[in-house]
């Protein structure tokens, strides 16, 4: 008889069932801002992808992720997540759903904007559901309430942040412009700085409502004899500490961020 013979190995790999693992508990976020990482454990197989529904499960779009973790972050409407996994070729099997839930947006609403003159004031019209605060503080009442009297010295913009009873946090923002007053008071052209506490400084009107003047005094000649930035109505005649003579001077009054310049003259009568 023929001699025996044997056929080449055949092998049979034999998987091991699917196990779809489980996904960490559902949650509840606030509106646009939350954020979590959802994980999945105890899975025997590969993660064929993920899946996301925002229609309560009744469809699933594919999320390109093979990983066990999965990143979510500024959610704006309850989204459900699910991961496929499938070992060798054995049946595909999917992870329990998990549900983010996202709070409805804290209301908040700022009010309207509106523009005032330099030391004047305005009401804010805050409004929304929760606890308010105001930013930045400067020149309000109390930035712990929806409608503080604001006073600003410059145009700002104040943001309203207001914190709901599931301490999410929802912001608005207004802008309050400061116009700066345009001078038109009067301005003496004669002062007598003879310490008899009668006209002894030299006068312009309400001066202290613009802290950024700026007023040079000149002699005739062209020389700077007096400078300075804010005037406070305190100039009493005098030049590096010493009496100026008396006479006719000039003056330049200016403005920062302002192309408004007056000039003129003033006299300087000690004897008077």
């Amino acid at each position: 008889g023929c001699p025996a013979d044997t056929s080449s190995i055949g092998q049979v790999n034999v998987a091991p069932q699917t196990v779809s693992g489980t996904l960490n508990a559902s949650k509840s976020v606030c509106y646009g801002v939350g954020h979590d990482t959802i994980r999945l454990k105890g899975r025997v197989g590969k993660v064929l992808t993920w899946l996301q529904s925002t229609n309560n499960g009744g469809t699933w779009i594919p999320i390109v992720n093979q990983s066990d973790s999965l990143i979510y972050n500024g959610l704006t409407q309850t989204t459900w997540y699910t991961a496929v996994v499938q070992s060798g070729y054995c049946d595909i099997d999917t992870t329990n759903a998990v549900a983010i839930t996202v709070f409805a947006k804290t209301q908040v609403d700022a009010g309207p904007g509106s523009t005032i003159t330099l030391g004047q004031s305005v009401t804010l019209a805050g409004t929304g559901n929760g606890t308010p605060l105001w930013t930045p503080s400067s020149w309000l009442s109390d930035p712990a309430i929806f409608n503080p009297i604001a006073t600003p010295e410059i145009t700002t913009t104040y943001t309203l942040f207001v914190t709901d009873a599931k301490n999410c946090v929802n912001s608005d923002t207004v802008t309050i412009t400061v116009l700066k007053l345009k001078y038109d008071g009067k301005i003496t052209n004669l002062f007598t700085p003879n310490d008899d506490g009668i006209n002894d400084t030299w006068y312009l009107e309400d001066i202290q409502k613009f802290p950024d003047s700026e007023v040079i005094v000149y002699n005739i000649y062209g020389q700077e004899v007096f400078s300075k930035k804010g005037y406070t109505n305190d100039w009493k005649g005098t030049y590096n500490g010493d009496d100026l003579p008396d006479g006719t001077y000039f003056y330049v009054l200016r403005f920062d961020n302002s192309d408004t310049v007056l000039k003129g003259s003033l006299d300087i009568l000690r004897n008077k």
